[in-house]
């Protein structure tokens, strides 16, 4: 399961005003929706809390490496996975490799891109 899902819905709904968007909800029905392929439900939660309590913070980091290219340009689930990337290369290093968080992000990022 992808945890940019997650973001993508979560951030849309915010976007479009959805004052009732919450992310523990969001999370409850993708996992219902992919309970066969989630292995750590616990990491997932922290995951996305962490991304979601840390976005601004995330973001002024992001930006720039790439200044032409604002963060709120950017398609949500571009912003998605560079946020998840950078949070899991600055907070869960104990548990996640770099080197996986690499390859993860561009795997996520070429399946979004070629299907």
């Amino acid at each position: 399961m992808s945890h940019c899902k997650h973001f993508y819905e979560h951030e849309f709904r915010k976007e479009v005003g959805d004052s009732d968007v919450d992310y523990k909800t969001i999370l409850k029905r993708n996992l219902a929706e992919y309970k066969s392929s989630v292995d750590d439900i616990e990491f997932i939660d922290n995951l996305i809390s962490g991304v979601l309590s840390t976005q601004v913070q995330l973001d002024e980091k992001l930006q720039p490496l790439a200044p032409e290219w604002p963060i709120s340009q950017l398609p949500r689930i571009d912003r998605a996975v560079l946020r998840i990337g950078l949070y899991e290369l600055l907070y869960c290093a104990d548990t996640v490799p770099p080197k996986v968080v690499i390859n993860e992000a561009v795997r996520i990022s070429e399946s979004v891109r070629f299907g």
